[in-house]
């Protein structure tokens, strides 16, 4: 078989199923696993309610924010670059939000967070699957949207 020849599946398919996986991780850190978070703030650590709440409200400004600059990054650069660059910064962000003891370092760590959740989840999986499907691009979207579901 020839190099040109087509393997008998589309690519596409595999990113596709790629972002499934990055989405629900994603969406799994990201927006419902914020519950585990703030209880956890609060009982282990002494927040407040009230305070624990505000950092999952920075943490979604932030990642508002940082996906209008994702978008920005998505033109210039490699959508696997933004990605991995997001996976970094996203992975960096979980690991410090258990070393967490006070209001300061709650601040900076979601925005941490929130950056590389921006970095990784809907807007950079759309740009892909948009790049990747003309025929089947509806499908390929909510299939890669229903990761977000599953995390």
């Amino acid at each position: 078989m020839y190099d040109d020849e087509p393997s008998g599946i589309f690519r596409g398919w595999l990113v596709l199923a790629g972002l499934f996986v990055t989405m629900a991780v994603t969406s799994g850190l990201g927006f419902y696993a914020q519950g585990v978070v703030l209880d956890a703030l609060v009982a282990e650590q002494g927040f407040s309610v009230s305070m624990a709440g505000a950092g999952t409200g920075i943490f979604f400004a932030t990642s508002g924010i940082a996906g209008y600059y994702a978008g920005s990054l998505l033109t210039k650069y490699d959508a696997r670059l933004v990605m991995t660059i997001g996976s970094l910064v996203g992975a960096t962000g979980l690991a410090l939000l258990g070393q967490v003891r006070n209001e300061i370092q709650m601040v900076i760590v979601m925005v941490i967070f929130g950056i590389g959740f921006a970095l990784t989840s809907l807007v950079p999986g759309s740009t892909i699957v948009t790049r990747w499907f003309v025929r089947k691009r509806a499908i390929a979207l909510s299939i890669a949207s229903s990761g977000l579901s599953l995390g």
